[in-house]
């Protein structure tokens, strides 16, 4: 994330798109301090639909209009250009654009690694002859995006389990596509993320999880804010944190309702929906969640210099 494309989102910033089965049209008609939140539709991102739908944030005095957003950079684009109050993304996404001068800080959790139930894996196929870290020398690897926490994970991962990162080709290609590559044989390895890291177990086989690498329990994704808009609305802040929680909290507690708003939002298939292993979510904003991202960042080059989360942290 850079100035640039940030300037290039604000242009379509005006046309956010409807949320989906009337969840904005709901949120419309509440009473309370009205909050326009960006959310995509990703598992670790359905904290707002969750809570619009057991009425946590109403209860907490807000009246939350729901935007759902195709990706992060839309989403900062429209809080740096004032269309949103609260966006989501990746937690690295607000790093980089931290180094580079877009005061964006954190308010409240999205949805978090843990070590104890991955629910990604680096995959090849079955009868692959790479069995290792070290078997990947020369290897083309998948991640989702150049330069992301996937290929920050990966080559973290590889380097960690006795390999070489810089011995690998990583290309870009998108979750979707990752056994297809295989199969094809573009890629000797990829990166998956559910719903496709379960649904490929037939056929694949997961030399680990890259995300341990980063640390066994970290926060992926996070919504921010202006610093200047926090800073001058800390009531509707703590009231969003809470309300929002409390939604995901509901979620991880109740699995099968969740479930129901996750094949809505995401049109992911119930059947697969069901043997998911699914995101969870942690209680509040603890900055040293969001430290080992702001360090692997500095370890790979992607930054020139750490800082404390705190940095990019309000509440």
């Amino acid at each position: 994330m850079n100035r640039r494309d940030l300037l290039a989102g604000l242009a379509g910033a005006s046309a956010l798109a409807a949320t989906r089965d009337g969840f904005e049209r709901a949120a419309a008609q509440t009473a309370g301090t009205p909050l326009r939140v960006g959310s995509t539709t990703n598992e670790v991102a359905l904290g707002p639909f969750y809570a619009q739908s057991i009425g946590s944030f109403a209860k907490a005095g807000l009246n939350v209009q729901i935007q759902t957003m195709t990706n992060g950079a839309a989403s900062a684009a429209a809080v740096v250009g004032g269309a949103l109050d609260i966006g989501e993304g990746n937690v690295l996404s607000i790093v980089l654009a931290h180094v580079r001068n877009v005061d964006l800080v954190f308010v409240a959790p999205a949805g978090q690694y843990s070590a104890v139930i991955p629910n990604s894996g680096l995959l090849v196929l079955k009868e692959s002859p790479i069995h290792t870290a070290r078997d990947l020398t020369g290897k083309t690897v998948a991640v989702f995006s150049l330069g992301d926490l996937t290929q920050l994970a990966t080559a973290a991962w590889i380097d960690q389990n006795g390999g070489d990162s810089t011995s690998v080709k990583f290309i870009e290609i998108p979750p979707s596509q990752t056994v297809a590559a295989l199969q094809r044989g573009t890629i000797d390895m990829g990166l998956a993320t559910e719903p496709v890291y379960t649904d490929s177990m037939s056929i694949t086989r997961s030399l680990g999880p890259p995300y341990s690498a980063v640390a066994k329990r970290f926060l992926s994704n996070g919504y921010y804010a202006r610093r200047d808009w926090a800073a001058q609305n800390t009531d509707t802040v703590k009231r969003f944190a809470k309300g929002l929680t409390d939604g995901q909290r509901w979620a991880m507690q109740n699995r099968t309702a969740a479930d129901q708003i996750l094949t809505q939002m995401s049109k992911i298939p119930p059947e697969i929906v069901a043997r998911m292993v699914h995101s969870t979510f942690p209680d509040r904003l603890e900055p040293q969640m969001i430290q080992p991202v702001i360090d692997l960042a500095q370890k790979y080059g992607r930054i020139k210099e750490g800082f404390p989360a705190t940095d990019i942290c309000i509440g």
